[in-house]
């Protein structure tokens, strides 16, 4: 019977071969709206703009009160020095060409016209990236700008005003849309200085230079947004703007992050795009990967996240406070909080695809609070407005926003020796190692996938949708017919597959009565046929590293962990074994690999305190503490036990230090987070002696055990 369906199953892939090329596990398929224009920015008060000279640097400022003749510009412009030079534009219309090298020439005649002033730094920032500026004296023409009474939304139009230091003109204009914003916590560094640790920034969609720096930000309504402070090349043209709340903030003399201004609702397409777009994570990559709903349990993302079917990867959703999206990306780093949140997923690799370098996932249960996108059903016309979202790297965000439009359509291949597939060349800033984001329409109807390929400047590579719905359908999980010559064949194979799969089953069954009857060669032989006839049968391999001893056993712990479908109570296992044989690096490896996708599993934390010790890491030890009794807080008594162990062992270890054991004690007890053993750790202090300080926290770790 097995000859007669492996043949069976050959006729298949030969008919699937004159038809075009598929496999279960990577399937390729071979082929023979009115964007909205920008807003006009219109009234910009350009009287109230201004140049910064101080000392060997330059920037841009602007001058928020006319009657106290103050300024603003960013405190990295005016680095050390106390006095700087300001120059208003003499022409605020700007109607004639605004020469650099002409107003440097024109400097004396300025000053006499009071548009070149000197100016007196007042206070700086090192929290906010901000510093007031006193002037000496004011041009009649200047007018102080308006403040806006609001945080721009994600897609909102703004327009600054900078001195570029490589051009020869100033006061010129970029404009580009909001692309995320929120509170940055590590700041970035400007003028040889780490400032703004304390900063609500912007990420706008516009380029900014050196000279460009404390440049007022307008809205279209000509009313200050905020101050242009850095750039994030990596996701270019990304420009990070400090916010008129933070300014505000700065005047009033508080730095610390305090109400915010009104914050305007998210505009669609934008809010889709945010309910469908998902943080995916695998175990084995650092990078950050982009991918979307196309259903309640399938999500579409790029054939780098990985290619091996029943592989696992963790996904991550956005986080809503207040009914906003949380964009900081400081938001997403702790998988097990966002667990708790019920904003994380483990997911399985359905299929992959490396013709259009696609990869369908499948997850364990469903986002309540998402939304799927809908497929269009017209590819875009070129020059139509397109939108997309990915969470950059190197960025200070996720769920970052980005419109552009269609440059051209066109048939390409993604890779040498594959035939060609239909693509969008989209203008879009660059993904920064973060590919496989939705790419959408004015109608929030998915038009693409943001692919892994880069082009030059602002040249996206796109997989169009018909090429999505395609492989969606060959897969069987758009919940239609086959729709193709292909996809019947696979649905064929499929068909096939469960058929062997059933056989696995039996010999399974029959291997399990053999088992019991004492006849263990026999058992490992139907285990062995149960696998041939089906890879993924992990029962079978259970039994199989049971009954094995020696080179085998081991063998087949790598194939069933690294070839086979993901099990996290094999990877535990294993972990666990490891451990038994000292082999501390091996478990620590598999404990990072099992917890990177299954952050709530409190055992896994447990063991991976013991491990951590044993590796000299103690710091992570003790931070395993807190996560262990965060993912199940009966692991109390547990936590306790082996908390008392591993000090008694550091006593054993360094008997003439024991500050070595109180301090590792007293550090994995405050990082626990557990109330009572902070109040033990107050009165243990008490005492002079390292020893009585243990003798006093072990009493507190035992009152926890039963």
């Amino acid at each position: 019977m097995y000859r007669t369906i492996v043949g069976i199953v050959w006729i298949v892939i030969l008919l699937s071969v004159a038809g075009g090329t598929l496999t279960c596990f990577s399937p390729s398929f071979p082929y023979p709206n009115p964007g909205s224009a920008p807003s006009r920015v219109s009234d910009l008060p350009l009287s109230a703009c201004a140049w910064i000279r101080a000392g060997h640097t330059s920037g841009a400022g602007v001058l928020i009160d006319g009657k106290r003749r103050w300024l603003i510009t960013a405190r990295h412009v005016v680095g050390e020095q106390k006095q700087v030079e300001v120059v208003f534009p003499d022409d605020p219309t700007l109607s004639e060409q605004a020469d650099r090298l002409a107003y440097l020439r024109r400097r004396e005649s300025l000053r006499q016209s009071r548009h070149w002033v000197a100016g007196r730094v007042l206070r700086v920032s090192e929290e906010l990236d901000v510093a007031l500026i006193e002037l000496e004296d004011l041009p009649a023409s200047s007018t102080a700008a308006r403040w806006v009474n609001r945080t721009p939304a994600l897609g909102e139009l703004l327009t600054l005003i900078g001195h570029r230091a490589d051009l020869p003109t100033l006061w010129n204009r970029s404009a580009g849309r909001v692309r995320a914003y929120g509170y940055v916590q590590e700041g970035y560094f400007a003028g040889g200085r780490k400032v703004a640790t304390a900063a609500h920034l912007l990420l706008v969609q516009l380029p900014i230079e050196e000279g460009d720096s404390g440049g007022p930000v307008f809205d279209v309504r000509g009313e200050l947004a905020g101050l242009g402070v850095a750039v994030r090349r990596v996701a270019a043209p990304a420009a990070l703007v400090v916010s008129a709340e933070d300014i505000e903030r700065f005047l009033r003399g508080d730095v610390r992050p305090a109400h915010s201004f009104p914050r305007a609702a998210f505009q669609h397409p934008i809010d889709r795009l945010i309910q469908a777009t998902v943080w995916v994570r695998p175990a084995s990559a650092n990078r950050p990967f982009a991918g979307f709903l196309v259903d309640t349990r399938h999500v579409v993302t790029v054939a780098a996240v990985g290619t091996r079917v029943g592989e696992a990867v963790g996904v991550a959703a956005p986080l809503f406070v207040n009914g906003r999206c949380q964009q900081q990306r400081h938001s997403y780093q702790d998988n097990l909080d966002l667990h708790h949140r019920n904003l994380w997923r483990w997911a399985t690799i359905v299929a992959s695809d490396p013709v259009r370098q696609i990869t369908v996932l499948r997850l364990s249960a469903p986002f309540a609070h998402m939304q799927p996108l809908t497929l269009a059903s017209q590819p875009p016309r070129v020059g139509e407005a397109i939108h997309a979202m990915n969470h950059p790297a190197g960025v200070e965000f996720a769920w970052v926003y980005a419109q552009g439009i269609v440059r051209q359509r066109g048939l390409s291949s993604l890779a040498e020796s594959q035939p060609p597939v239909r693509l969008l060349i989209g203008q879009l800033p660059s993904h920064a190692a973060c590919p496989g984001g939705p790419v959408v329409n004015d109608r929030a109807e998915l038009v693409g996938v943001w692919l892994e390929r880069e082009g030059p400047a602002q040249a996206a590579y796109i997989l169009r949708a018909e090429e999505v719905r395609h492989f969606l359908n060959v897969l069987g999980v758009d919940g239609r017919g086959p729709d193709s010559g292909e996809a019947l064949c696979f649905r064929v194979a499929q068909r096939l597959s469960h058929i062997m799969q059933a056989v696995a089953r039996g010999l399974l069954i029959r291997a399990e009565e053999k088992m019991r009857n004492g006849q263990k060669q026999a058992a490992l032989e139907d285990l062995a046929l149960a696998i041939r006839w089906d890879p993924t049968c992990l029962p079978a391999r259970k039994w199989r590293l049971q009954l094995l001893e020696g080179e085998a056993l081991e063998a087949e712990w790598h194939t069933a962990i690294e070839q086979g479908p993901f099990d996290s109570d094999l990877l535990l296992q294993r972990s666990q074994r490891a451990v038994e044989r000292r082999d501390w690096r091996l478990a620590r490896g598999d404990l990072q690999r099992l917890l990177a996708i299954r952050p709530e599993i409190a055992e896994a934390h447990r063991l991976r305190i013991r491990v951590l010790l044993e590796l000299g890491e103690h710091e992570q030890a003790a931070a395993a503490v807190r996560d262990t009794l965060r993912a199940d807080p009966r692991q109390l008594p547990a936590v306790a036990r082996l908390l008392e162990q591993q000090t008694e062992d550091l006593l054993r270890k360094y008997p003439l230090q024991p500050q070595v054991a109180r301090d590792w004690l007293r550090l994995a007890m405050q990082r626990s987070g557990y109330q009572p053993w902070q109040e033990a750790i107050r009165k243990a202090a008490t005492f002079q002696e390292a020893r009585q300080q243990i003798e006093y926290l072990i009493r507190a770790l035992q009152r926890e055990q039963p």
